[in-house]
């Protein structure tokens, strides 16, 4: 093939008109004849199409999967700017139609930046299997440095109205994130073009205002480098017909400055753009290179938006003039520096779509409608949807609609792009309260899976999705269908057999790859009505949500294979997060994934609607011999559990757990690396006016994992915290079981695979125990910390001296590993003081004071190991520095940005004076009550019948409320003690 093209002159293909036909043989759309010249074709008549029981054809307005030489359907126009010696080159580009990049290999580095794997590039994500795309280089051919473009536009009449450009993309560059020269590289994709320009410009210098041939613009457009390099690595612009294009900087681009810093989100150094691009999967946090991504520019009721992964990045009201015309995608080197990887730095497009917006309104609840009744079911709207449709709802009367499913359930949604709204329905209204406030929402819309005649969708091996078995199946299934949106809707289902002859039922299942799936503002096995008692009917199925691995696909690169870049609650984008809040209650296991990259935030899990508890996971006459679960995934990697720490929305991601009845709250029930469970309150409910005690542990875990509970500090030593560093922190009560759940494996061989556990910045309050053994079990303490002490048989965790005042911390850490850690960075607490005075409790801390570390300038002993901090600055109260306890983390000396995750140890005894004294002894109301004071925690009060050597003392049952026990005696005599430091 050739790869060197250089069309100026414009083509245009006949064109196969797009018609929307309703069941009264009405017509949508513009009838006009478009088989020659550049005649508008209009997708849907201006306005959102009412479709009842609709026919489609088989042809979008426009696609190409680039599996055959495509040459003759597109238009290439350059630019250009030498801005070094010589003329400038016109051909200093390549574009390669039908090129096989599954042939083609990149470099992806670990963090470190200087080693890496060579990887082949996967199939895109909107292919079946095939490697075939369009490939565009520039300023790569010769050794003259200049400026270059290219864009690409279809052979197609223009397009006008509502309408949507959809592709698939991989920018590589040859180095680590922009540290090669001359890599960064951007490509470019609009709307509303002439298609005889190019479009293009270098933002900068004197070639602003003249940026390189030709000079005439048109047209919206977008950029994004692939290696984050640029001052501005997303940019947004429009053309001026007689010059080089404008720069829409910030807002006037549509891009939002959602963590309120100043600086809008368009460089890879951004929060939000750090969390929609996190590492892994991508290479550098914040970078779309050396990855897949699905990008979407929408034009919309005059609003033009822009997706990448179904994120939103950019939208803005049109208010130029360009409202009609040819979408363009592009590649532009906009510094004049060549790339020292040259055969390193393209751009790969694929599976470009051209779609209409298209609305299929539902305006019947009877599934059972028909083609000649001239309504128009879900059901029905379901069998009719096409990429890119909306199905929203019109039903008459008053709600809530109750829609039972089918028999034989509903069609799988297999269309990339389908919303589901169910905030359509007039009378609904999404969620307005913040999430410690209950859940205001007035879902209408219904499915209902309640009866015990079918009512489900099978999703195993029958359909082809594999992962799912014959006894499982969906209120709705989504099978290898990307960027689905499901909100505003309630799902009520039924406990069943989970057997072939009575599936379990999903409320919704992800099957295959259906990436990026968005579920939000939706209740999930409650009734959005309560019955005449005043009391909330409750109707849960297997789980809300789950999404199992595609086993027919090799695990080759990333995560081929899986649902990844779930979205289950709000996405925490700073834009309507409190409508997307979810609701789950009762089910057997609310969220059963095998899904990596999945974000699970802003739920209610087991708690009502109005924040109270759902008791059902000790009412054993609910779901009888049925366990009810929160969360288990097993391939947990890069999991999100509550808050990211981004300083955006940070107070709405918390989860609120109620009561479970089953092990833990979280299980992963394989190795599960770059975890993080932050934020959320389990045991205490929203407003800390009750709470409940469980005999479940927090998380199971694996061997080889590593899990962040609580804040990461931003990865900082800081005294002082930010505000979002604080919101990380987990509010845990009442645990009765270990906070951890250690799978065995955990203690294989000498203990280098255990799991790094950190713990950090949490509130701690009542629980039995923090770490999953006792002092005692010096084996397991021993293979636990392995990787970070040095001795962990002997001194596993640190100590605070009696020394320690108003003004000095001090006090020994257990020595480290050095071949793991060489920093180890100590968190300060106020205790909990009930749980330090309970009978074999371990020490935890409730509130997190400040952070230092170890053998830093900030410590004044110089011995390693041992430490001298002042703590002035905290203005401690005597009292209060009784009661310190410290953690000590050890930071991997691999540490890089916030997803490696330190070890934590046991939390220290309390740095109490040693002289522990009986303060008064009382009796009152047939009690006996001791108040102590000072004293090494954790305490307990002991009694024996005599002060003869042969009695012993034995501990027994007291309230503890602070510094007093209160103990009613059962017999008439007896001596006590209070016994510390045990």
């Amino acid at each position: 093939m050739q790869p060197f093209i250089a069309l100026t002159r414009v083509f245009v293909a006949s064109f196969a008109l797009m018609v929307f036909v309703d069941h009264s043989h009405r017509v949508f759309g513009d009838e006009k004849s478009n088989t020659n010249g550049l005649s508008p074709i209009t997708l849907h008549g201006g306005g959102h199409t009412v479709m009842a029981g609709p026919v489609y054809p088989d042809v979008f307005p426009f696609s190409d999967d680039f599996e055959i030489d495509s040459t003759d359907r597109w238009n290439v126009v350059v630019g250009y700017l030498s801005q070094g010696e010589g003329d400038p080159v016109v051909d200093d580009y390549t574009v390669e139609f039908n090129f096989d990049y599954g042939s083609s290999t990149y470099n992806r580095f670990a963090p470190n930046g200087a080693d890496f794997e060579t990887l082949y590039i996967p199939p895109a994500p909107h292919s079946q299997g095939t490697t075939h795309g369009l490939k565009v280089t520039v300023n790569k051919n010769d050794d003259i440095e200049q400026c270059f473009a290219v864009n690409l536009y279809p052979k197609s009449p223009i397009f006008k109205g509502d309408y949507v450009l959809k592709f698939d993309m991989f920018m590589n560059h040859g180095s680590y994130g922009s540290t090669g020269s001359g890599s960064t590289e951007s490509a470019i994709f609009g709307l509303n073009c002439t298609g005889t320009n190019a479009n293009w410009q270098i933002f900068s210098g004197a070639a602003y205002l003249n940026a390189g041939l030709p000079r005439a613009s048109d047209g919206l457009w977008f950029s994004i480098t692939g290696d984050g390099g640029a001052g501005a690595d997303l940019r947004a612009a429009v053309g001026t017909r007689n010059g080089p294009a404008v720069n829409l900087a910030n807002a006037e681009g549509g891009f939002f400055d959602r963590d309120g810093d100043g600086r809008f989100d368009v460089s890879d150094q951004d929060a939000y753009l750090q969390q929609v691009f996190a590492s892994p999967p991508a290479e550098t946090p914040g970078v779309v290179g050396k990855r897949w991504v699905e990008v979407e520019i929408m034009q919309r009721d005059d609003i033009i938006t822009w997706k990448l992964d179904n994120r939103l990045i950019a939208s803005r009201p049109n208010t130029s003039g360009y409202k009609s015309g040819l979408p363009m995608i592009g590649y532009m080197d906009i510094f004049s520096s060549i790339a020292d990887e040259r055969d390193q730095t393209f751009v790969i497009f694929d599976n470009i779509r051209i779609l209409p917006i298209r609305m299929i309104i539902v305006d019947t609840v009877d599934n059972a409608s028909g083609p000649t009744d001239g309504k128009t079911s879900l059901k029905e709207a379901l069998t009719a949807t096409r990429e890119n449709d909306w199905i929203t709802f019109n039903l008459p009367g008053s709600g809530p609609f109750y829609i039972q499913t089918p028999e034989m359930g509903y069609p799988l949604i297999t269309n990339h792009g389908l919303r589901i709204d169910g905030y359509s329905q007039i009378g609904s209204e999404a969620n307005t309260n913040g999430i410690l406030d209950g859940n205001s929402a007035n879902i209408q819309i219904v499915l209902d899976s309640r009866s015990l005649s079918g009512g489900r969708t099978l999703v195993g091996e029958a359909t082809g999705a594999t992962g799912f078995g014959l006894s499982e199946s969906a209120i709705l299934g989504v099978k290898n269908a990307k960027g689905v949106d499901i909100s505003g809707l309630a799902f009520l289902s039924r406990m069943t057999a989970g057997t072939q002859s009575d599936p379990d039922i999903y409320a919704i299942a992800l099957m295959n790859e259906s990436a990026n799936a968005r579920i939000h503002g939706c209740w999930f096995g409650v009734d959005p009505q309560k019955n005449a008692e005043g009391k909330w009917v409750v109707a849960g199925g297997r789980s809300a949500v789950a999404s199992f691995r595609d086993t027919t696909l090799p695990k080759m690169n990333y995560y081929q294979g899986y649902s990844l870049g779930l979205t289950i609650g709000t996405d925490g984008d700073s834009l309507n997060d409190l409508a997307e809040l979810n609701v789950m209650v009762g089910n057997e296991l609310a969220i059963h994934l095998q899904t990596p990259n999945t974000k699970v935030a802003g739920n209610f899990i087991n708690v009502f609607p109005d924040g109270t508890f759902f008791n059902g996971a000790s009412d054993l006459s609910y779901a009888v011999g049925k366990s009810i679960e929160a969360i288990e995934n097993g391939q947990a990697d890069e999991m999100l559990i509550g808050t990211d720490g981004n300083t955006i929305s940070d107070g709405t991601e918390r989860n609120i757990f109620g009561p479970v009845r089953y092990d833990v709250f979280a299980e992963f029930w394989r190795s599960a690396t770059n975890v993080v469970i932050a934020g959320n309150y389990v045991g205490i409910s929203i407003d800390r006016s009750s709470s409940f005690s469980s005999q479940a542990s927090l998380i199971g875990v694996r061997k080889n994992s590593n899990v962040r509970v609580g804040s990461n500090f931003n990865g900082s030593v800081a005294t002082l915290t930010s505000a979002s560093d604080l919101l990380e922190a987990n509010l845990i009560y009442n645990l009765k079981q270990p906070l951890l759940n250690l799978h065995a494996s955990n203690y294989e061989g000498d203990g280098s695979g255990a799991a790094r556990i950190a713990l950090r910045g949490n509130e701690l309050v009542n629980n039995d125990n923090i770490f999953p053994f006792i002092a005692g079990s010096l084996d397991k303490i021993s293979k636990f910390f392995f990787n970070p002490l040095a001795r962990p048989d002997f001194v596993y965790r640190p100590s605070l001296s009696s020394s320690t005042t108003v003004d000095s911390l001090v006090g020994t850490v257990p020595d480290q590993n050095f071949a793991s850690s060489s920093v180890v960075v100590v968190d300060v607490y106020l205790a909990d003081l009930v749980s330090a005075s309970k009978l074999g409790a371990e020490p935890q801390g409730k509130k997190y004071l400040a952070s230092f570390v170890e053998n830093s300038d900030m410590d004044m002993d110089p011995n390693s190991g041992s430490f001298n901090v002042d703590i002035t600055a905290l203005a401690l109260t005597p009292d209060e520095v009784k009661s310190l306890t410290i953690t000590a983390n050890y930071v991997p000396d691999s540490w890089f940005g916030f997803n490696l995750h330190p070890w934590t140890t046991s939390f220290s005894t309390l740095a109490a004076d040693d002289d522990l004294r009986i303060k008064s002894v009382s009796w009152a109301k047939g009690n006996v009550i001791i108040t102590r004071t000072f004293g090494r925690g954790p305490f307990r009060l002991e009694k024996r019948v005599s002060v003869g050597t042969t009695s012993v003392w034995q501990p027994v049952d007291a309230i503890v409320e602070g510094n007093t026990f209160t103990y009613k005696p059962s017999d008439t005599a007896g001596f006590f003690r209070v016994k510390s430091g045990f």
